[in-house]
């Protein structure tokens, strides 16, 4: 309907906005995308980085010893970033 047009041409209604809305809308924008994209990487690597290297490197790529080594790095390497983000949080 007519009655949400507001752009006139479906163009969104940036033309409506000044350039400091634009600008504010543009610094928003991109604040929320950084956090999003910083939140995804912590749940991907630092809450699940044991299922995500079971699914990047099968077991039998190499010997079992060498995946435990891997394994445990990986895991002391995550609860350093815990600890670093509890004291910084």
């Amino acid at each position: 309907t007519k009655k949400f047009d507001i752009g006139g041409g479906g163009g969104g209604g940036e033309a409506l906005l000044s350039a400091e809305e634009k600008a504010v809308a543009h610094a928003v924008t991109r604040m929320v995308e950084e956090h999003t994209t910083q939140i995804g990487f912590f749940y991907r690597y630092g809450l699940h980085m044991e299922e995500f290297n079971d699914a990047v490197i099968p077991t039998d790529w190499f010997g079992s010893e060498a995946r435990a080594a891997a394994d445990d790095l990986l895991w002391c390497e995550a609860q350093e970033r815990r600890q670093a983000s509890q004291v910084a949080a």
